[in-house]
């Protein structure tokens, strides 16, 4: 796990302030190969992406993958009927 924000820099062991790096991009980023900002905007993009499908929504999507095609083309006709 890395510090975003380094202990020696008051940064914690709180969650918003971890991001997990493999060994090697841990190695590049504290060379100066991987800018902090690099590691910023991918902390905000992995928050983003567990916020956009939480359990309930890959709960939905697990369960429409398992769906037959046929069962959801009627549903798709039935919602665009009904509506109307």
């Amino acid at each position: 796990m890395h510090h975003i924000y380094g202990v020696s820099e008051d940064g914690g062991d709180d969650p918003s302030n971890l991001i997990a790096l493999c060994p090697t991009c841990h190695a590049l980023y504290h060379r100066g190969t991987i800018k902090a900002e690099s590691i910023f905007v991918y902390k905000a993009m992995l928050v983003a992406i567990t916020r956009a499908f939480d359990v309930e929504a890959i709960d939905r999507l697990l369960f429409l993958q398992d769906c037959t095609k046929d069962f959801l083309s009627f549903r798709v006709m039935v919602c665009f009927t009904s509506q109307g």
